[in-house]
């Protein structure tokens, strides 16, 4: 599924996904239009794989240039830390893909570009949620890669370790979910503002873009609508979903299952991002919702 190409590939990547909450006992009734389930609980070893179809990138900051584009095979989202107010969710995966940058060192425009291959980079990165809501509290990720690096238009390409780097600071949490769900539930995107900083470079500083994007989102009303619930078939199962979108600016359409705690199918498409992509397997259990304790 594609509309017109997440979350950017770093916000989406480890924006994409996935977002839960603490609950009462509840029960799914598949022939219901409404659920009363309040949302998952996480235990710790939790997990989601993803196979993200296709991803992309395009931000440029004061005169910084990134783009970037591919997939990424076997994305896990691994909760590994339930103490406190928060879910604290590991995530890896395999990427491939292919890059440009343009970075401006003193007086020195730098350009390369290069493909990133699967067999050779490690994707890790760490998403927080908060257990009330399971909104995105704070987010980073990295890639480290070997890639065929080309500078400017030079015939030849070097092989260069390149470590890829983003790490965002939200002031408010963002709400992709507003739990119960039901039918034609609205809720509204609050006043937000996202710094991400974003390096990348050789990991010996044979080179190095560095650049912090700064986001504001207005106070929007009603931003977001929970449509409906339907079923749904992804690579890991037939699932009964609630489709929810954004309805300013068409940036999000994906679809929650309360019977695997999260995402299963999604697509964002964000002005300097975008991902897509559908759930492969998971580790959760329903009975999780039956506990309230953590």
């Amino acid at each position: 599924m594609r509309k017109k190409t997440i979350v950017i590939f770093l916000v989406c990547m480890l924006v994409v996904p996935s977002i839960i909450v603490s609950a009462e006992k509840s029960e799914i009734k598949k022939e219901s239009t409404e659920s009363s389930f309040d949302g998952p609980i996480w235990k710790i070893g939790n997990s989601w794989t993803y196979t993200v179809n296709d991803f992309w990138v395009n931000t440029t900051y004061q005169g910084n240039k990134v783009k970037m584009a591919g997939r990424i095979d076997d994305f896990k989202m691994t909760v590994s830390d339930i103490t406190g107010t928060t879910y604290v969710v590991a995530v890896t995966g395999k990427v491939n893909g292919v890059y440009e940058v343009k970075t401006i060192l003193g007086n020195i425009i730098l350009e390369f570009n290069g493909a990133i291959e699967t067999s050779t980079n490690r994707l890790t990165g760490t998403i927080i949620f908060d257990k009330t809501n399971l909104h995105i509290i704070d987010f980073d990720a990295q890639i480290i890669c070997l890639s065929s690096v080309q500078f400017f238009n030079l015939p030849i390409r070097i092989p260069l370790i390149l470590k890829i780097a983003a790490d965002a600071s939200l002031s408010t949490p963002f709400p992709l979910f507003d739990f119960p769900l039901s039918t034609l539930k609205f809720w509204s995107l609050p006043e937000l503002d996202i710094a991400m900083d974003v390096e990348m470079g050789g990991l010996l500083g044979i080179l190095k873009a560095q650049m912090t994007v700064n986001k504001h989102y207005d106070w929007t009303p009603l931003a977001f609508c929970c449509l409906y619930q339907t079923t749904v078939t992804v690579d890991g199962g037939t699932f009964d979903a609630w489709r929810i979108l954004s309805l300013i600016g068409g940036y999000y359409d994906y679809y929650y299952a309360p019977i695997v705690g999260n995402l299963i199918m999604f697509e964002f498409d964000l002005p300097s991002g975008g991902a897509s992509g559908e759930l492969k397997g998971y580790e959760f259990s329903i009975k999780n919702a039956n506990e309230k304790g953590i």
